[in-house]
């Protein structure tokens, strides 16, 4: 779910109707267009956001004649921006005010997953802005802002591979970073510098007329136009001095005799000393504020909403460069060079003690109104670090509880390191980031301070307190330690159960689920299902997505407790909520639980529905889901007889796997690619991969390899790969037994079956199968028996002849027989592989006996 975002930046300055127009850059601005970027620099007061604001203008007036209709986005940038998952975050919220189905999936990827590549996250842009049918025109406003190395690789990246749909707008006071002179040599760019945005005489005179009630003599131009060089601001501040006077010469003359002072310090002093000094105080005071409204202002000045009301339409009707941020106006800002020059007013009119209580009251106000980011600002600006680092405590579960790692992140690096060591709550708050980053040693790094700071202050820390962080530090330390003994876990989760399940309403979700999922994988089920039962219940205020998280663990749980209708229903619950809204990841790993029950229960189209949904949007979940749901499809195509229409997705898969960057995801994808060769009957290049891949140790349940492996060595049927095949499903065996996954040691144990029936050891093979019938049936699981061949109708023949196990084999064996009625007649035969030569049988009783490649060289 995506933290508060400020809705202004996504507005552009909304003009008056007595700017100036500019028939020549408006020109030059429509030409542009035929470029991927335009490029608009100058410094500040030269009317950049003016210009672009009144060309956008133009542009929607004109959508109606002879320009095509195009769509804009505008987002204006600050420094709070400058952090890459936040200014990607607000940017796709821009894109969404005119694109509301334009790459959806990026700000939940961006939230969920900061393992997001820069490459994944653009070609996720890209694909979805190509889609797009209207051109977009975006325009990033105030790009000097941001200097993060992460923004300028992003949008170097975004221009390089743009559809032809796509116009990007830069304003910055400078270059940006960027390859400027390559898009220039490639004629991919436009641009305004400050000789073209400069008013010229004539615009001088122009503009003086069209403001002034009388006609301005030659002196008063000239002399403006020397001495502000053409810089639009200084004009405007002329004007408003200008303002009550009918002597235009003699201000010609007094402008001319000050030409040792900066024109604009001359020209601000000019203006605020024909304010009345309640304006005057309203200006300055107000200048610390990057956007105010009626509240705030009045917060911050301490008068009441009236007035504060009466002074900002007094600044407009004025126009004394407030920019109205919203329509209706409610939000505003000045002219960032008149805040600038305010702020300096500002520093002299006051003390240090006084400005910082004028920040205090903004953050404040800001912080009750949720608006935390700002608030930090303020503090920071006084600097009062002990209050950010207050304010951050308060809002650390919250933000958790919102997934939103990164912000958090930002947050706590505002905090000095000697202040941060010596907060608890922060160090846990920061433990959990390195958690969710998978950086398992900084973690333990920070469990360690945090652990050795809350036992020094337990007395000075309430109950709650004490007992929510001490829940928190035992699920960091129960996720990060591999070689803790199961009984001194399973304690430690109870103990800290305990501690949490009566301030529910002050944890968060990530603390619940490292506890249930710890239950869990020690066979707890039913423990794990309590506490997640437990928490749906009783902490309904959560954030949805938390909610969404919890449930759907506990159809994970009820799923491996063999209670599918539970698990169905609570995955089917939050597909709905994630259609409803737009939470891409929790709708991606609801259908990947979907297909995973579905395949268990033999529902084929339902299952591939759902896998083909997972597949296609593997980013989502790291690849992970979509590696697991592939190998279904692989199964399910090969069933049906059509093997090859694996094979496109796989190499989709491939260039996903190769954007993200994961070595994980790489090496799964490439045993897939293998399986598909299997299927499709190519079984001696699928044996040259099962060859060349050696034994690893599993950690995840998403880990195909181990089991595509020993299909293709049972395919081969050799003594030697029926050694090799034998002890890679002894490591499917032990490690899905100690998972509890139940359909996982299913499958474990019908390969182990086929070993021993390859083998000729039909007692064994026979005796195997018993073991997953018994387990599985009773759950419905009779999908997992399809796709073996005639070698599993044989031995459940077999098995049907044993009293013990006669009624579930038969089950089994009238969903096989319905199976094979089914499959079309062409189905393809696997050929058989070439021999092997005797070279090569050699390597393979080498391998079998379980020597190094080295030793084997």
């Amino acid at each position: 779910m995506a933290p508060s975002l400020l809705r202004t930046k996504f507005h552009k300055p909304i003009l008056g109707d007595r700017i100036l127009l500019r028939p020549r850059l408006m020109q030059r601005l429509d030409d542009a267009l035929a470029a991927k970027v335009t490029l608009v620099t100058a410094p500040a007061g030269y009317g950049k956001s003016t210009v672009v604001g009144s060309w956008i203008d133009a542009l929607a007036r004109s959508a109606s004649t002879a320009q095509p209709v195009r769509h804009v986005a505008w987002l204006s940038l600050d420094e709070e921006d400058n952090h890459f998952p936040r200014f990607l975050l607000y940017l796709m919220a821009a894109i969404n005010t005119c694109c509301p189905h334009c790459c959806q999936d990026v700000s939940q990827l961006v939230q969920e997953r900061t393992d997001a590549t820069i490459e994944m996250l653009t070609t996720v842009i890209i694909n979805g802005l190509a889609q797009q049918e209207i051109p977009l025109v975006l325009v990033l406003d105030d790009l000097h802002r941001v200097n993060d190395a992460a923004i300028f690789a992003f949008l170097a990246r975004l221009v390089e591979y743009a559809p032809p749909q796509l116009h990007l707008v830069l304003i910055s006071r400078v270059d940006p970073p960027l390859p400027i002179s390559r898009w220039r040599a490639g004629g991919f760019l436009s641009e305004l510098r400050l000789h073209d945005l400069g008013f010229s005489r004539g615009e001088t005179a122009e503009f003086l007329r069209g403001h002034l009630d009388q006609e301005p003599p030659a002196t008063l131009i000239d002399t403006l136009h020397r001495r502000t060089e053409g810089w639009v601001v200084g004009n405007w501040l002329a004007l408003l001095a200008l303002r009550g006077r009918t002597d235009y010469a003699e201000f010609a003359l007094h402008f001319e005799a000050n030409a040792g002072r900066y024109a604009a310090d001359y020209l601000v002093d000019e203006v605020l000393s024909a304010q009345p000094p309640d304006v005057q105080r309203f200006l300055v005071s107000t200048a610390i504020l990057n956007r105010f409204c009626t509240e705030l202002s009045a917060a911050v000045l301490q008068i009441d909403s009236d007035q504060a009301q009466a002074q900002i339409a007094y600044l407009a009707r004025v126009n004394l460069f407030l920019i109205e941020l919203s329509t209706p106006a409610f939000w505003y800002r000045y002219h960032h060079q008149f805040q600038d020059m305010l702020l300096s007013r500002l520093q002299m009119r006051y003390g240090q003690a006084a400005i910082a209580v004028m920040h205090r009251r903004a953050a404040a106000w800001l912080a009750a109104h949720k608006l935390i980011g700002e608030a930090l600002f303020h503090l920071a600006a006084i600097p009062d670090h002990d209050a950010v680092a207050d304010l951050i405590e308060q809002q650390r579960v919250n933000t958790l509880n919102e997934l939103a790692f990164w912000e958090l992140e930002t947050w706590l690096n505002q905090v000095p390191q000697p202040l941060l060591n010596q907060r608890a709550h922060l160090l846990v708050g920061m433990a959990w980031v390195k958690h969710d980053r998978v950086d398992n040693e900084a973690c333990r790094v920070l469990l360690d301070r945090a652990r050795t700071l809350l036992e020094q202050e337990s007395a000075s820390l309430s109950d709650m307190d004490r007992q929510v962080l001490t829940a928190e530090l035992s699920a960091l330390e129960l996720s990060t330690e591999a070689a803790m003994h199961p009984e001194t876990s399973l304690a430690l989760i109870r103990q800290s159960w305990a501690l949490l399940r009566r301030n529910l309403a002050h944890a968060h979700c990530s603390v619940v689920l490292s506890l249930a999922y710890a239950s869990q994988q020690l066979g707890e089920l039913g423990f794990a299902l309590e506490i997640v039962r437990a928490t749906l219940a009783e902490a309904p205020a959560w954030p949805l997505v938390a909610q969404c998280r919890i449930a759907h663990a506990a159809g994970f749980f009820y799923f491996c407790s063999g209670n599918s209708a539970e698990a169905v229903q609570q995955f089917q619950q939050n597909l709905v909520l994630a259609k409803q809204h737009n939470l891409a990841v929790i709708g991606i790993i609801s259908r990947h639980g979907l297909g995973a029950v579905a395949d268990v229960h033999n529902r084929l189209e339902e299952a591939e529905e759902h896998h083909l949904h997972v597949v296609n949007r593997p980013y989502l979940t790291s690849g992970r889901d979509a590696v697991v749901d592939m190998y279904g499809l692989i199964g399910l195509y090969a069933r049906r007889g059509e093997p090859e229409k694996s094979r496109p997705l796989v190499e989709q898969l491939k260039e996903e796997a190769q954007l993200m960057g994961k070595s994980f995801f790489l090496e799964q994808v490439t045993a897939l690619q293998a399986y598909v060769d299997l299927t499709c009957g190519d079984v001696k290049r699928a044996l040259g991969w099962a060859l060349g891949t050696m034994h690893h140790d599993m950690e995840t349940t998403a880990d195909r390899i181990p089991a595509i492996r020993t299909r293709i060595l049972l395919a081969d049927g050799s003594d030697a790969c029926l050694a090799l095949a034998d002890q890679s499903v002894q490591r499917l065996i032990k490690f899905y037994t100690g998972s509890h996954v139940w359909y996982r040691q299913v499958e474990a144990l019908i390969l182990l079956a086929l070993v021993r029936e390859k083998q000729a050891d039909p007692e064994a093979a026979t005796a195997h199968l018993a073991e997953a019938v018994e387990l599985a049936v009773p759950k419905g699981g009779v999908g997992l028996f399809t796709g073996y061949g005639a070698i599993m109708l044989h031995i459940l023949r077999r098995l049907r002849q044993q009293p013990a196990s006669s009624k579930l084999a038969a089950l089994v064996l009238t969903v096989l027989d319905a199976d094979e009625e089914i499959r079309p007649q062409n189905t393809r035969t696997p050929s058989l592989p070439e021999p092997l030569t005797e070279r090569e049988l050699e390597v393979l009783e080498l391998l079998a006996g379980r020597y190094t490649n080295k030793e084997i060289a």
